[in-house]
């Protein structure tokens, strides 16, 4: 009993002590502190799921902390909404002068602290035993949640055969969709061990890794065209960081038959101390990679010497191109969202006013002196019409379409009836003066457009974006 009452005592003390630090951290509100406080959160968080595992029953234990945590959140929930109504009937029949913004925020804070907290580490404590999830928590995992991720993983590996024979590089969006498989793949490799006997599962932990890692691979092909082409972004550079972790958590499901895989919890503690406080931390990269971009463009210009800005402000508005200036001007606000410290060569100017493009476009200018697109560089073609004149008495059907890209492109081509036509010659021969633009792909069709927002860039012979609404005829 008495070596029982010093155990507690301690857990008291280490609760005050880290109650204490996260108050002063989280009211410190600076961004450093802010970074240590979630950094000690989440470190300390997947140490107790680590530090819980039961030896006698590790194969239920991640099954039942998932469906604990849903059973927790859905009380909460439903607690918070019974607690919303009963406010709206006090407010709406005794007080209306309530302040309902912070009234909610307490009923919030109350349902989600106290209520959660508690509940959620009885099941901590005394549920983690249990030997079966149970059956809700096998129908939705096991009968829906798995067949829909084996269909994922078809998909993205067809998508990976449909790029290989039409010879078309991935694209940026596979990134996130096998992030998701290698996410839910951990999922299913730690909440599936329970039904290791049940066929489709025992194939799944026996080679579930292997189909998973050459989806990383393209993944990894993809991040780096990304990273070319617009340098690191927090959201990038975390990207990253989850890219090398998934690999290493796979490869530990895999040496031994996972016997090592519960040190994953261990190591994503790790790579989140890296990303948010260590001196490879997210601002820092990013801020150092956006910096290198920009004043790699800058030398490259003959306009940064001796750690300088120094140039002549009317040459080099005639001569730096508009891929130059796009690195430039994503660059600067990239830095500026990052809330750092600025180099010197900023000078003394007030950054800190950005917060949309308009502003951030003013700011650029005023730092560098030149434009953000080369004057005469850039044909737009800007043209609306709601009133259609034209003879359609030849014309069996009619199909309103839209369509837009913010991506640049060479080449448009829009689809009408299950058939494609290339309009780029013919947009690039109209004139926002035309009364009227009506393009005729053959004799026996006709191409209205109605709505057209396009820019197109001379120098790099490229759309900047498009966005269009058009009526065929046929």
């Amino acid at each position: 009993k008495i070596a029982a009452l010093i155990k507690y005592l301690i857990q008291c003390g280490v609760a005050a002590v880290a109650f204490i630090a996260g108050f002063y951290l989280f009211h410190k509100n600076t961004n450093f502190c802010l970074r240590i406080y979630w950094t000690l959160a989440v470190a300390a968080t997947l140490y107790a799921i680590f530090a819980f595992i039961t030896k006698d029953n590790s194969s239920a234990y991640f099954a039942n902390f998932i469906k604990n945590l849903g059973v927790s959140l859905l009380i909460c929930c439903v607690l918070l909404c019974g607690i919303v109504l009963l406010e709206f009937i006090l407010a709406s029949l005794f007080a209306e002068k309530i302040s309902k913004t912070n009234l909610f925020y307490c009923m919030l804070f109350f349902a989600f602290f106290f209520v959660f907290s508690n509940i959620f580490t009885y099941y901590i404590f005394k549920k983690r035993t249990d030997k079966s999830a149970g059956k809700i928590f096998k129908i939705i995992f096991l009968y829906v949640m798995f067949p829909l991720y084996v269909l994922m993983i078809a998909l993205l590996y067809a998508y990976l055969i449909k790029a290989f024979v039409i010879r078309e590089l991935p694209r940026g969006q596979i990134n996130w969709f096998v992030s998701l498989a290698t996410f839910f793949y951990l999922v299913f490799f730690y909440t599936l061990q329970e039904y290791k006997d049940f066929l489709p599962v025992k194939w799944f932990l026996k080679i579930g890794a292997f189909v998973v890692l050459p989806l990383v691979a393209i993944q990894c092909f993809s991040f780096n065209i990304r990273f070319e082409a617009y340098g690191f972004t927090v959201i990038r550079y975390a990207s990253l960081v989850y890219i090398i972790f998934s690999v290493i958590a796979i490869l530990l499901t895999v040496i031994k038959n996972g016997v090592f895989a519960k040190w994953n919890l261990i190591i994503l503690a790790g790579f989140v101390a890296i990303a948010l406080i260590s001196p490879f931390n997210a601002i820092e990269i990013v801020y150092k990679n956006q910096l290198g971009r920009m004043e790699k463009v800058l030398k490259k210009n003959n306009m940064f010497h001796n750690g300088q800005l120094d140039y002549d402000v009317d040459e080099a508005e005639a001569n730096i191109s508009n891929a130059d200036r796009d690195i430039l001007f994503d660059s600067f606000c990239s830095i500026l969202e990052l809330h750092h410290s600025l180099p010197d060569w900023f000078g003394d100017d007030d950054f800190s006013d950005f917060d949309d493009f308009n502003k951030s476009l003013a700011l650029f200018e005023n730092l560098f002196g030149i434009k953000k697109i080369k004057e005469g560089t850039v044909k737009m073609l800007i043209y609306h019409r709601e009133n259609l004149i034209f003879d359609i008495a030849k014309y069996n059907k009619m199909e309103v379409k839209k369509t837009y890209s913010h991506q640049p492109c060479d080449s448009i081509i829009i689809e009408y009836f299950s058939e494609k036509v290339d309009i780029t010659e013919y947009l690039l021969s109209c004139k926002e003066s035309d009364s009227q633009l009506i393009f005729y792909p053959d004799e026996n069709t006709a191409i209205h457009f109605m709505e057209l927002d396009c820019r197109y860039d001379k120098e790099r012979r490229e759309f900047y974006s498009y966005d269009m609404k058009y009526v065929v005829f046929q």
